[in-house]
């Protein structure tokens, strides 16, 4: 995904912003980790976990991310 740096920032940026327009609240820590709050849980994502989801398109990234909040206990 990081062959183009400018391209990551921007798929970075689209999903969360979509994630944000979905009502998650979204953190980016200095750990390089993503926290996503939503449906009264927190989901951390690993940094390659995110890098993963930044090349999926955004619909189905957002829907793995609900589904993940969804999951925890």
């Amino acid at each position: 995904m990081r062959g183009s740096d400018g391209t990551f920032v921007r798929a970075t940026r689209t999903l969360l912003a979509a994630l944000r327009q979905e009502g998650y609240a979204v953190e980016t820590p200095v750990t390089g980790h993503v926290l996503v709050t939503g449906q009264g849980r927190t989901l951390d994502l690993a940094p390659a976990e995110w890098d993963r989801l930044c090349t999926w398109p955004v619909a189905d990234a957002v829907a793995a991310v609900a589904d993940r909040l969804a999951a925890l206990d």
